[in-house]
């Protein structure tokens, strides 16, 4: 592995481009760490007790669900590629490739799949009993196979699913469109039916980010002058897969290298005053976790402590804000207010970024906490809640938690900071 630190960024487009996350090599023998890790990592153990997966059962309310709104809006059908909403509908994994794999998802009806026809035998693997799979040759036109399958009406509509890439997309719109049909952009229609989680959705995002949390405390146990970011980033990568993470990332940023929201090619060494910033991550279950912790080690340099008082003041002001009907605007206009008011500049100036995303199979999907966005919130909507403040040169300070919307009000997913000494809670 580099010692370069690798920046949530990188993190993010990686796991965009590999559909699914984006495992990172970690070291796993005693011998590679230093005595104060080998202590920290070496009492973790998968943590327990693990919520169940999402079963057949669920996914069949998710195309149930899918059918209601494909009918509302007129749809003759879904086509769903490789990725996320795939997996959503039907649990179906399968990597991007040129050759097209398509699942065509008509009201009332079972999946039907689009698929070379040397993949049968392995798709067949994943599908359930019942569910039917079309196949093409290798100098066969799969668009146009996969536009019979739908064979929608004159005039008809088919969503794409938003995550099609643009060359199937096309190619299919233009077989649609010889069938007096058009492919229209779903997007619309997945983030409704996405945007609201399910209770066993819930427990597995809590989960992951109860991980998560459990990593970094243990992990910052082992930090002593000297360590570079890239050797905390692997504690706590590490951290995250002894207590049963998956696919872990960690952006780690020390002193002024802090002020790069999203990371830089330094891998600053720890000098005693510098602030700690560590953004990280793992899965469960294909559930993310996202959360950020900063502190110091020893005596905080600078306006180190007023500016993490600050944003710790920002966040639980915007965590006031997140309530079912308001919208999501108004938690990070609550949050900037406080952020103006103590004196850390107005607008992006140094909250140089949105107050927050929301999070299920995704690290960032819908809703996501800006300004204009109107959309009000909803209970089962699971969104992170991370103000920041960031002086060039001189420091950044960034605390995430993942909130959930409820009937009430909203609930953070495991403890939250209480002080720039006590960065994970009690």
């Amino acid at each position: 592995m580099s010692a370069r630190s690798r920046s949530r960024r990188d993190f993010l487009l990686g796991a965009a481009a590999a559909g699914a996350g984006l495992a990172l090599a970690s070291r796993t023998t005693a011998g590679d760490w230093t005595p104060a890790a080998a202590a920290a990592l070496s009492p973790l153990k998968p943590l327990g007790p693990s919520p169940p997966k999402i079963g057949a059962a669920e996914r069949a309310e998710r195309r149930a669900a899918l059918s209601r709104h494909l009918r509302d809006r007129g749809y003759a059908a879904l086509v769903a590629g490789p990725g996320v909403h795939l997996e959503y509908l039907t649990g179906v994994g399968w990597g991007l490739s040129e050759r097209l794999f398509v699942a065509i998802l008509k009201p009332d009806a079972a999946p039907r799949f689009v698929c070379p026809a040397f993949e049968r035998p392995t798709a067949a693997e994943k599908l359930e009993s019942g569910w039917s799979t079309e196949t093409w040759e290798e100098h066969e036109d799969p668009h146009a196979l996969a536009a019979r399958v739908i064979d929608p009406p004159r005039g008809g509509r088919v969503a794409a699913d938003p995550y099609l890439r643009f060359h199937p997309a096309q190619r299919l719109g233009e077989a649609l469109t010889s069938r007096a049909a058009r492919l229209d952009d779903g997007v619309e229609l997945m983030r409704e039916l996405r945007i609201v989680k399910s209770e066993a959705e819930l427990a597995l995002i809590r989960h992951a980010n109860h991980i998560t949390k459990a990593a970094l405390r243990a992990a910052a146990a082992a930090v002593e002058p000297g360590m570079r970011q890239s050797q905390l980033a692997e504690l706590v990568r590490e951290a995250q897969i002894r207590l049963g993470g998956a696919q872990p990332w960690a952006l780690v940023l020390f002193g002024p290298n802090a002020a790069f929201p999203h990371g830089t090619e330094q891998d600053r060494a720890l000098e005693p005053g510098d602030g700690i910033l560590v953004d990280c991550g793992c899965g469960f279950e294909g559930y993310r976790s996202d959360v950020t912790r900063t502190w110091a080690l020893g005596r905080p340099k600078g306006p180190l402590r007023r500016a993490w008082d600050a944003v710790r003041a920002a966040q639980q002001r915007a965590f006031e804000a997140l309530r079912p009907g308001l919208e999501c605007e108004a938690a990070d206009r609550a949050a900037r207010q406080v952020i103006e008011q103590s004196g850390f500049g107005t607008g992006y100036q140094r909250f140089t970024h949105r107050l927050g995303h929301g999070i299920g199979m995704e690290g960032h999907e819908d809703p996501y906490l800006v300004r204009g966005n109107r959309l009000p919130l909803r209970a089962g909507m699971t969104m992170s809640d991370e103000p920041g403040v960031y002086l060039p040169g001189e420091l950044g300070v960034r605390l995430e938690d993942i909130v959930a919307i409820t009937a009430e009000g909203a609930e953070y997913y495991g403890e939250v900071p209480t002080s720039l000494e006590q960065p994970f809670g009690p």
